[in-house]
């Protein structure tokens, strides 16, 4: 693509919880995330009930997904590297609330509103408060 050509945005996926029961809803959440977020496991914290809204687009061979959801942690490992491999370079924002990111040795605590980019490449650990609202 050129950059005079503007790439159309093609839905992919979308979905909400909703409408399922609550012991299904996380489950769901996460095997339907997993072909743009790749080999991440995301953990459900417990005694809060879940809920999700997402959506993604293909712009072009670039992915764009927009979620909101329960707080949640999200791991990638080198175990997850081994088995799912992927070189993909999240562009991570939330509007919403701080959270914590693991990576590269270093801990960081990331502001509200404030980009970062996440290496799928990479170990890291993304980590919300219980409770909170993506």
């Amino acid at each position: 693509m050129s950059s005079c050509e503007i790439a159309e945005a093609r839905l992919i996926a979308e979905f909400t919880t909703a409408d399922m029961p609550q012991r299904s809803r996380f489950a769901f959440f996460r095997d339907n995330i997993s072909d743009v977020y790749c080999g991440i496991a995301p953990e459900e914290y417990r005694g809060a009930a879940f809920d999700a809204h997402y959506r993604a687009y293909d712009c072009g061979g670039v992915l764009f997904a927009a979620m909101t959801t329960r707080g949640q942690m999200a791991l990638r490992t080198r175990t997850l590297r081994s088995v799912k491999p992927d070189d993909s370079l999240f562009l991570n924002f939330c509007d919403t609330i701080d959270y914590g990111l693991s990576q590269n040795g270093r801990d960081i605590n990331v502001p509200a509103g404030v980009p970062v980019l996440i290496d799928n490449d990479r170990d890291f650990t993304f980590v919300s408060r219980p409770g909170s609202r993506l």
